[in-house]
């Protein structure tokens, strides 16, 4: 039976439907959660036709300029490290809003990202790792780790396999060709002008599921390096369901 079946009468104490968020109101380091716990983040919107080909989208608001607005499924949702095309906030749930927690990006003056407590300025784990998969220690983890069982023996000028955002300029994945927009997290397996430059997070948790998803050498080599069996189950999970966002006509 789907999980959406049972859908309650009306919303439990708390929720809403989905129909009473603002689209124009929303900010793209808004969180909000269905009654089912599923969480919500909308980072942008993209229209169907006039976008910038330097702009990998608009904010949320300027879908309200859409006939079909917050249907019109065009909205950039980030889940599981991955951003796809979603309504905004479907009827098939009821919602409640974070007020107490933020979502942060990296900057220029710290890289951090993941989801913020409001109130005391913490970080909330369970839900960075719904939005991204992971923390920032966690995956840099398993990227050190990867680049150390895989045998990379670079040159000491060279930067070894990291985790890293451009503050400058879209790009795209070397492994689904899907969009890393600026201010994003992505790995860096080499320099980036070379193969594996760009690895969005998606691309990434894919290639964990493609070498380690069993045992094996890669997997074992892996845990040997130090990376816990829970955090590499949980990157593999996120594969499970991708919805890579897609923009063939973005110029990056």
């Amino acid at each position: 039976m789907s999980r959406y079946a049972q859908q309650p009468e009306g919303p439990p104490s708390g929720y809403v439907r989905g129909s009473d968020i603002s689209l124009e109101e929303w900010q793209s380091c808004n969180l909000a959660v269905d009654h089912h716990g599923e969480l919500y983040c909308y980072l942008g919107y993209r229209p169907d036709r006039d976008q910038r080909r330097d702009l990998a989208y608009y904010s949320v608001r300027n879908g309200s300029h859409n006939p079909d607005g917050r249907f019109s499924f065009r909205f950039l949702r980030l889940f599981g490290g991955s951003l796809s095309y979603d309504s905004f906030f479907p009827d098939r749930s009821y919602y409640k809003m974070l007020d107490d927690r933020r979502v942060v990006f990296p900057g220029v003056a710290d890289f951090y990202f993941g989801v913020m407590n409001c109130k005391n300025g913490g970080e909330d784990h369970e839900l960075t790792r719904s939005l991204f998969g992971g923390t920032v220690r966690e995956i840099q983890l398993a990227v050190q780790c990867l680049g150390m069982a895989i045998g990379q023996d670079l040159p000491v000028h060279q930067k070894r396999p990291r985790l890293t955002a451009s503050m400058q300029r879209d790009n795209r994945c070397d492994i689904t060709h899907c969009v890393i927009p600026m201010n994003f997290p992505y790995i860096c397996l080499s320099e980036s002008q070379c193969l594996w430059g760009h690895i969005s997070l998606s691309g990434f948790y894919l290639t964990l599921a493609l070498i380690a998803g069993e045992a094996g050498i890669v997997r074992s080599a892996l845990l040997n390096e130090g990376l816990s069996e829970e955090s590499l189950e949980r990157f593999i999970a996120c594969d499970a369901n991708q919805h890579m966002l897609l923009i063939d006509d973005l110029d990056v």
